[in-house]
């Protein structure tokens, strides 16, 4: 079990040189070359491969993804959306939103939720 520093305690701990007590007494401290791991994170599209339609399993997604954006065009609300705001005046922000690109291979859940974000 590990002891919690006291909030006295707190202001000399310094994140990299951080260590631990345990119930007993005895103190863990990590060792002086050992590294965080930082999170990836992707913003770009440009990092993710293009599906290719001649494997049957990403046909399938494409097939898939494009008819959702063929839905998501057929509505009401984006007709009214084109109408008011003409092409030359949509920028890159939040308040115009781009049409996801469906030939990515990005994950399902990120796929959702730039679909949603449209």
């Amino acid at each position: 079990m590990f002891k919690r520093p006291r909030p006295s305690d707190t202001s000399d701990l310094n994140p990299k040189n951080s260590s631990f007590e345990k119930a007993d007494g005895s103190v863990i401290t990590p060792p002086e070359n050992a590294k965080r791991r930082k999170l990836k994170q992707s913003t770009s599209q440009e990092e993710f491969r293009v599906l290719d339609e001649s494997n049957p399993k990403d046909a399938a997604r494409l097939k898939t993804r494009a008819n959702m954006i063929r839905k998501g065009k057929n509505t009401i609300g984006y007709d009214e959306y084109l109408k008011k705001v003409k092409k030359e005046d949509r920028r890159r922000i939040p308040e115009h939103p781009v049409t996801p690109n469906h030939k990515l291979d990005i994950p399902n859940r990120r796929w959702q939720g730039q679909v949603k974000a449209w």
